[in-house]
């Protein structure tokens, strides 16, 4: 009986706690885009998302993978 009861116990307080982070949620965003001045969503380029990163000697190269040696 006892062990019913724990289980029981844990799922309520488990689903309180994700139900309640998930309603405070929404107004902290809120507070926190009202401070940074944020107009919403980031968005993010498709160019600036897939850029080469790995230093100014490959970046323009033809071949991002050059070719195994024989």
């Amino acid at each position: 009986m006892f062990n019913a009861e724990t289980i029981i116990i844990g799922l309520c307080s488990g689903l309180l706690g994700v139900g309640l982070t998930a309603l405070l949620t929404i107004p902290a965003n809120d507070m926190v885009a009202n401070l940074l001045g944020s107009g919403g969503t980031l968005t993010i380029s498709y160019r600036l998302a897939t850029r080469d990163t790995r230093g100014p000697e490959r970046a323009h190269h033809p071949n991002r993978w050059p070719a195994a040696r024989p």
